[in-house]
């Protein structure tokens, strides 16, 4: 991925932020075709290993792709046994008490679990970047970041509020 240095982020707790805060991915294999799949993705840290754990319907081609080791890349977009690993999605997605019975009965989440499969990605390569002005004057940086703010929709808010949270915009008063 070209980063240029303006742009690149090697802060590990930015990093771990940022693919928990938007853990809905892309995971791209090089196979031919090149495979392509959107999945949530939880990230596990242990000391400097890390590992993406990502799931796939059975009936997706990609999962042959990703079984047998072809080279895989995880994007995070940003501004967006099996029962643990849903124990532990429905948590983040859906709370703590989790989906009621009468939304998602256990007889659900059993043939649902029984039509992916699971899969853990060892990371051996990590990049980050975050484009957000900082090749800029910080005068136009605030600039852009009062526009986005003042704009009056969701998503430039977001990027708004990204920009302080992620990129190290200091906000002025």
């Amino acid at each position: 991925m070209y980063i240029p240095d303006s742009f690149k982020v090697t802060s590990r707790e930015k990093i771990d932020s940022f693919m928990d805060r938007f853990s809905f991915g892309t995971v791209v294999s090089s196979d031919s075709p090149i495979m392509v799949t959107h999945c949530p993705i939880l990230f596990r840290r242990d000391g400097d290993a890390l590992r993406l754990a990502i799931h796939f319907a059975i009936s997706n081609p990609h999962c042959k792709s990703v079984a047998e080791g072809r080279e895989t890349v995880v994007i995070f977009p940003g501004p967006h046994c099996l029962q643990a690993y849903f124990s532990e999605l429905v948590s983040k997605y859906e709370g703590a008490e989790g989906l009621p019975e009468a939304i998602m009965p256990q007889s659900m989440v059993g043939q649902l679990s029984s039509a992916i499969l699971l899969f853990e990605i060892e990371v051996t390569d990590l990049e980050a970047k975050f484009k957000l002005g900082q090749n800029r004057s910080r005068e136009d940086q605030d600039l852009i970041h009062r526009n986005l703010a003042l704009a009056g929709n969701p998503e430039a808010s977001a990027l708004a509020s990204f920009m302080i949270d992620f990129g190290g915009l200091q906000p002025r008063d």
